[in-house]
């Protein structure tokens, strides 16, 4: 249990000074960046698709969750105005997956077994840099506004975590 605890204020210690002060929270800003999508074929669809959070007031910008690839309009993805969609023409440098691929047999690599499994498939998993490799990340301006929950400042129940990590960066 101890363990757990310590694992959990270093995880909020992380986050907490890896975040950016500067960065509005997606619900209360129209510059959206680092909206992450994750293409995915679907069975009797000839292009992936990825959905975006908010509809882009104009072109989107996508690059690799790295940051170190730049994909262009037209011959890396398709986006359609007044669309959340955005769609991978044939050539495309932007890495997708099948429907099927995410849910290879069992004891395949890169697999681990479903909790309920009735099809004999296990779930498509991986460690490391797996699945964030196949992320692109998205940035654009919009015009809606978020709708939904929005989280509440819980610092006061987390004082003494707070002040460990502070600590611990000043030790540093």
């Amino acid at each position: 249990m101890r363990s757990v605890l310590l694992l959990s204020a270093i995880l909020f210690c992380l986050v907490s000074f890896a975040s950016k002060a500067s960065d509005p929270p997606f619900w209360a800003s129209s510059s959206i960046s680092g909206d992450t999508l994750f293409f995915i074929q679907e069975g009797g669809q000839q292009r992936a698709a990825a959905f975006l959070l908010f509809v882009p007031k104009s072109m989107p910008e996508l690059r690799s969750a790295t940051g170190e690839v730049h994909y262009a309009p037209g011959t890396d993805f398709v986006w359609r105005p007044g669309s959340r969609r955005i769609e991978l023409p044939a050539g495309s440098r932007i890495p997708f997956k099948r429907r099927a691929d995410m849910y290879p047999a069992k004891d395949s690599p890169n697999s681990i077994p479903r909790a309920s499994d009735r099809i004999g498939r296990s779930l498509l998993f991986g460690g490391g840099h797996f699945f964030h490799d196949l992320q692109i990340v998205a940035s654009y301006k919009t015009q809606e506004r978020w709708t939904g929950a929005i989280p509440r400042n819980k610092r006061k129940l987390l004082q003494k975590t707070i002040e460990r990590c502070l600590i611990s960066v000043v030790i540093r």
